[in-house]
């Protein structure tokens, strides 16, 4: 077990658009320092501490990606909230922020030229 490493723009930025991932952080700042939430939408808010634990989420993911990819795993599991698999490349949906199944996916076509990529949900 580690502890996961934040995320870049740039890899939150391989599934998400520019204007998405501002319009999360926007939220996620102007949540820090009160004593309430923001909500995104009807399922998904930001509270103080969000944008740390998504960029985080996104950031454990693709670590995971890359130990697997270079050897130094043979599989990886990540269990981390904020969930992954519910966001859109344009929205927050489900709980989910940022969509971190998706980037890490592309993470692995981007950085390891992989050609092909499954993401099983169940």
């Amino acid at each position: 077990m580690r502890d996961a490493p934040g995320a870049s723009d740039d890899q939150l930025k391989l599934f998400h658009t520019s204007q998405h991932v501002a319009k999360v952080f926007a939220a996620c700042a102007k949540a820090e320092g009160k004593k309430r939430t923001v909500n995104l939408d009807g399922d998904t808010s930001v509270m103080k501490g969000s944008a740390e634990a998504a960029r985080r989420a996104c950031g454990a993911a693709c670590s995971a990606v890359e130990a697997v990819c270079e050897g130094r795993a043979s599989s990886a599991f990540c269990a981390v909230r904020p969930p992954g698999h519910h966001a859109e490349p344009n929205e927050p949906m489900g709980f989910c922020l940022f969509g971190n199944a998706g980037i890490a996916a592309l993470h692995a076509k981007a950085k390891y030229g992989l050609e092909r990529v499954a993401v099983v949900d169940w």
